[in-house]
């Protein structure tokens, strides 16, 4: 059976000041193999993420992650969850954080930062990137596409970032550039979230 290597850039938002906007705290990477096997039809269903106020239509449940936030960060954050998944080489992230006081999200910022993340990553080069505004759930949202070389090997990442007030949802897909079925997995899974508000 043969093994699919997808390198895993793990994008986590975080806020900033008071007022400021969301913006990227940290970018790890991480080398996932996955077994390609095809699940069956039946087992997608639209699922929770456990404690993330959003569902996707996914073909397993996600495992619960921790949401990485800066020190300054976590005094802003009333609650954060995460959820992770793994499937067919894909790597999926999916996080929800409701901040406190007077802290707004800015989707504008969160994806220039998202982006300043990437291209201060050593090993990145060849970056091209793509945004849409959009509606998820009647959340305001942006949906940004990259894909770039990391290291010789050509790496997608999608992200997708809807806010409202102080609450802010993030769903991320990482795979092998031009890999259509892959490519088409991210694409089911983050155009199926519905959020809860």
């Amino acid at each position: 059976m043969p093994l699919h290597v997808a390198i895993a850039p793990i994008l986590w938002m975080a806020g900033l000041h008071e007022s400021e906007a969301v913006v990227p705290a940290r970018l790890d990477f991480a080398f996932v193999a996955a077994a390609a096997k095809v699940q069956p039809e039946q087992d997608w269903k639209l699922r929770p993420i456990p404690g993330a106020r959003m569902s996707a239509d996914l073909p397993v449940e996600p495992e619960r992650a921790t949401v990485a936030l800066r020190e300054s960060t976590r005094k802003q954050v009333e609650g954060s969850q995460s959820g992770r998944l793994t499937f067919q080489g894909v790597v999926f992230r999916f996080a929800f954080i409701e901040y406190s006081g007077e802290t707004q999200v800015d989707l504008d910022r969160a994806i220039h930062g998202a982006l300043a993340n990437l291209k201060g990553t050593k090993g990145i080069t060849e970056l091209k990137s793509k945004t849409r505004e959009l509606k998820v759930s009647g959340v305001p949202a942006t949906w940004l596409e990259t894909t770039y070389q990391y290291m010789g090997s050509p790496v997608s990442f999608w992200l997708l970032v809807a806010g409202e007030g102080e609450r802010l949802w993030q769903v991320s897909a990482m795979f092998r550039t031009a890999d259509s079925k892959q490519e088409s997995l991210a694409r089911r899974v983050l155009e199926s979230v519905r959020l809860e508000k």
